[in-house]
């Protein structure tokens, strides 16, 4: 009796412990990493379901679910993550996806047939495959391969009816598709030339003739494609000719004259019409945070929303009979959620509840603060700031600063279940969006073209410096810098080239040397390598090689005296795993301290949810033995 009463005394404190949790605190690290991710949805050509990834269940995977929300069906079961879905808009037992292997980027494309519930590779293996889109009238799938040379990507139409391809244009350049007219004879492609510049181009498909659009002879400028009028006659195109900012503006055909359609003191990022015109869609990046205007064509008033969260409210576009609206909601506090209104009946209706397998809850987790800063030469950085909600009086902060991957990259206010549940251990959170980030103009993402390790990692070491003076409660002697990709080799630069700057550093599949990393860079990126030398330099000019010998932290690994954990990929074909070996291998010779995860199943980054657990909880053990935290802590 007495076992018996025990038993159930501990069920019940159990149970307690489980579904109680009165604040972020109270959970454990896997309750964070249970909210979960919706992406790459797709209608049905009923318009009665949606096609969507989620790694719900831990890894990406497809699934159907009605429009109006319920249910999910698994499409497939694999091993490897499958990253997108294209429900064929004129047959419904044909729903496309890209996946890869081990993440290894070599994304191949697949369809699924759904009535017999099976799947078939269409591209070779050890190819890349890019999907680029649907056809006006929905019989055709376009998508670009480097099959028949790894170095370019030609692209194909994919015929549903027969299911055979043709290849519609052979790229021996850095072209690609980037606009398919409605009558499919005509396309818009894009010209990459540097990371300042680039041209568009007109193909004729029927006589293969190639015209130019753009050039640079009035001055260095970015030209993206956006979208046909609809009757064809006007191109509208994102550019930042004559601007620091991307405008909108449109390149009348037949009187050969350009104007200005739309402005504004940021980046307009995308514009489009929807299926059938009605719609006219303008997203315009504010500060991080995208601001979004939707013309009706029919009434020119724009298109009122219905009321939604107080967050990010970016509408991703219309179904093709223009019924539906996809909207997605993300913000600190919401990982992304997804709604469908419905235009007919003015429904708003919710598809996701992305907390809906964690007993973390919105309201246990905290929000951002957008902060400007001073640098070492005055340039004014902006960061986002995360911190305690209920820190304990006299209590001092740990302080994190996360530096973003690319560099050509924007961190921006969003959830992550790593910066909330370092908030909610006491950490202060600092991302800044260093010079070299996009979103800030055109010289404010030019900034860093050679610098690496240099003004950058001054960016951050003055932010360490802000964060001492503004905020009290900070305790930047124990102050840890930690990104991913570029912001990973930050890390490893500020080990090294600021050695005492921090008290440890935590690497995700950075490069320790600007030479290796040129060197092994994917076949199809060697068409592009102009970009890197603009951006890090030309090994083969003597000048840049002597400074990116200086830049490159695996040089100086002696240099480093404060802990450091690496996490890589064993099969990342942009950042080698090479790039780390070397590295630990040269601090480790030197008698550094030094913890190594390599993950034999993922890429660059992690996917698998089960790797994340076991990459983040190691960083947490590793920053409280190194930090003088308290097993409870």
């Amino acid at each position: 009796m007495v076992g018996i009463y025990w038993s159930a005394l501990a069920a019940l404190v159990l149970a307690m412990n489980v579904t109680h949790a009165g604040s972020a605190a109270d959970l454990p690290l896997e309750e964070f990493f249970k909210t979960y991710k919706v992406a790459s949805m797709s209608f049905s050509p009923d318009e009665t379901r949606l096609a969507f990834v989620s790694d719900k269940f831990g890894l990406f995977q497809p699934y159907t679910m009605p429009v109006r929300g319920g249910e999910w069906k698994p499409l497939v079961t694999t091993g490897d993550a499958i990253m997108a879905v294209f429900w064929c808009p004129t047959d419904a037992d044909k729903i496309f996806f890209t996946m890869d292997k081990g993440g290894d980027e070599d994304f191949r494309l697949h369809v699924f047939n759904v009535e017999a519930g099976t799947y078939k590779a269409l591209t070779a293996e050890k190819s890349v495959t890019d999907v680029l889109g649907w056809s006006h009238n929905g019989y055709y799938l376009y998508f670009a391969t480097n099959e028949r040379d790894g170095q370019h990507m030609d692209t194909y139409r994919l015929d549903v009816r027969t299911m055979e391809n043709v290849r519609v244009f052979e790229n021996n350049s850095t072209f690609t598709v980037v606009g398919i007219s409605q009558d499919d004879q005509t396309f818009i492609l894009s010209e990459f030339i540097n990371v300042t510049s680039s041209n568009l181009h007109v193909y004729d498909v029927r006589s293969g003739i190639t015209t130019a659009l753009t050039s640079q002879d009035e001055g260095e400028a970015n030209y993206e494609f956006a979208d046909f009028s609809p009757d064809g006659k006007l191109l509208y195109i994102l550019t930042d000719y004559d601007s620091e900012f991307m405008r909108l503006v449109t390149y009348d055909t037949e009187n050969e004259e350009w104007n200005v359609a739309y402005e504004d003191e940021w980046d307009v990022v995308s514009a489009s019409f929807s299926h059938k015109n009605r719609y006219f869609l303008i997203r315009v990046n504010e500060d991080g945070v995208s601001r979004v205007q939707i013309e009706d064509t029919q009434t020119g008033e724009d298109l009122e929303l219905p009321p939604l969260p107080n967050a990010e409210i970016v509408p991703l576009g219309f179904s093709r009979s223009e019924r539906y609206l996809r909207i997605w909601v993300s913000s600190d506090n919401i990982p992304g959620d997804q709604y469908i209104y419905d235009l007919e009946t003015y429904e708003l209706i919710k598809l996701t509840n992305l907390f809906d397998q964690s007993q973390l809850k919105p309201d246990m987790l905290v929000k951002s603060e957008l902060v400007r800063y001073e640098s070492f030469d005055g340039t004014e950085i902006p960061a986002w700031i995360y911190r305690p909600a209920n820190l304990g009086w006299g209590k001092r902060a740990p302080v994190v600063i996360e530096v973003h991957g690319g560099p050509m990259a924007q961190q921006k206010a969003g959830y992550s279940p790593w910066i909330q549940f370092l908030v909610s251990r006491g950490f202060i959170v600092a991302a800044p969006n260093v010079r070299g980030s996009t979103g800030y103009g055109k010289s404010y993402y030019l900034a860093d073209d050679q610098k690496w390790g240099e003004d950058p990692l001054q960016d951050v070491i003055y932010l360490k410096h802000y964060i001492a003076d503004a905020y009290a409660e900070a305790d930047t002697s124990r102050a840890v810098i930690w990104g991913g990709s570029y912001g990973g080799y930050m890390v490893l630069a500020a080990l090294t080239f600021a050695p005492e700057e921090f008290a440890l550093g935590l690497d995700w599949v950075g490069p320790s040397s600007l030479f290796t990393l040129m060197e092994s860079v994917p076949s199809y990126w060697k068409p592009y390598i102009k970009y890197l030398h603009t951006e890090i330099g030309d090994p083969s000019n003597p000048a840049d090689s002597a400074r990116m010998y200086q830049q490159s932290p695996l040089y100086f690994s002696d240099r480093i005296v404060r802990p450091l954990l690496i996490v890589q990929g064993r099969n990342d074909p942009r950042v080698k795993v090479a790039e780390s070996d070397q590295i630990v291998e040269a601090a480790r010779k030197n008698g550094k301290e030094v913890e190594y995860l390599i993950f034999e199943d993922e890429g660059h980054g992690l996917r698998r949810r089960e790797n994340k657990l076991k990459a983040y909880n190691a960083m947490y053990d590793f920053m409280r033995a190194n930090l003088g935290m308290k097993k409870v802590d």
